[in-house]
């Protein structure tokens, strides 16, 4: 949302139901969690080629625009854990967190176009694209209304589990730790290393720090 200011901010979580997975609850209760896109506003805008960027230039990519997707992704999981599907915002966020997490696995695993930012552009390379097959078969078919693929997606099909958005999280910030220090977004970085805290918390790696 805008606040007064003009300046952008994202609301913090007061609380979620969580999604269960056997006996450990993965969906974060991020009280603490304050997702903010950065300012900075700049008056020269980037080329077109990334190959033709400075390191400041992904920087300010990062933190605009990755920083945006990681935490629409994060904002819309959390959400969801808060409602059931009678509630006039269910489509809105289980849509979302299809169109984000969408992105971020073209983001990482797609080759890079003509206006398209890639992970390889950062010259980061990561393995594992096939973790994300089945995720991002069903989110691009959920995000594609008017298709066969929607049509035959059926209710097992639809549910997400949190794993999956957990596992895509996690593998933004291993390329935030493969990504040239040069060239990393900090708020970007900041802002991932915030989230998998609350999972690894979640998941009993760490104590919980109030």
């Amino acid at each position: 949302m805008l606040t007064a200011e003009g300046q952008w901010h994202t609301p913090t979580f007061d609380s979620c139901r969580p999604y269960r997975r056997g006996d450990v609850g993965l969906v974060p209760a991020p009280a603490a969690l304050i997702l903010a896109r950065p300012q900075g506003g700049r008056d020269t805008p980037v080329g077109m080629n990334p190959s033709s960027w400075t390191s400041e230039d992904f920087r300010h990519f990062a933190d605009q625009v990755l920083c945006y997707e990681v935490g629409e992704l994060w904002r819309s999981f959390a959400a969801l854990g808060q409602l059931t599907q009678q509630d006039e915002s269910w489509n809105a966020r289980v849509e979302s967190m299809a169109l984000h997490a969408r992105n971020l696995i073209e983001f990482l695993y797609h080759p890079p176009t003509k206006g398209r930012v890639a992970a390889s552009d950062c010259g980061v390379t990561l393995g594992g694209k096939s973790d994300f097959d089945r995720l991002y078969g069903q989110v691009s078919a959920q995000v594609s209304h008017i298709t066969v693929s929607r049509l035959n997606l059926t209710e097992p099909k639809k549910r997400y589990e949190p794993a999956d958005v957990e596992s895509l999280l996690r593998r933004m910030a291993a390329f935030v730790q493969a990504c040239p220090a040069a060239k990393r977004g900090p708020e970007l970085e900041k802002l991932l290393a915030r989230i998998v805290g609350e999972f690894d918390r979640l998941r009993g790696k760490r104590p919980d720090v109030p």
